[in-house]
């Protein structure tokens, strides 16, 4: 039987879905672009959802609803877009 591997390191073992985790990242990315921002006497933009394309089998339907759905937790809007059969 294989195990999962992360990435390409099969030793690495893969992380937990952790929502608190995720928002922290979510927060200093945040602070990041505003600090840079700051620093040019500029106003940060405001995040806009991100859009995720996927192919049109359910495999992906279902793996990418989890991935907005996981997301949505976090504070990250995320629209799902299905490209047509035969487009990757």
């Amino acid at each position: 039987m294989e195990l999962p591997i992360y990435g390409y390191d099969a030793k690495i073992e893969p992380r937990p879905f952790d929502p608190r985790l995720g928002m922290a990242l979510v927060a200093l990315a945040e602070g990041e672009l505003k600090a840079k921002f700051e620093k040019q006497e500029k106003q940060a933009p405001k995040l806009t959802p991100i859009t995720l394309g996927h192919p049109a089998d359910e495999m992906s339907r279902i793996a990418c609803r989890g991935l907005a759905r996981d997301w949505k937790r976090i504070g990250i809007d995320c629209k799902l877009l299905e490209f047509p059969a035969g487009t990757f």
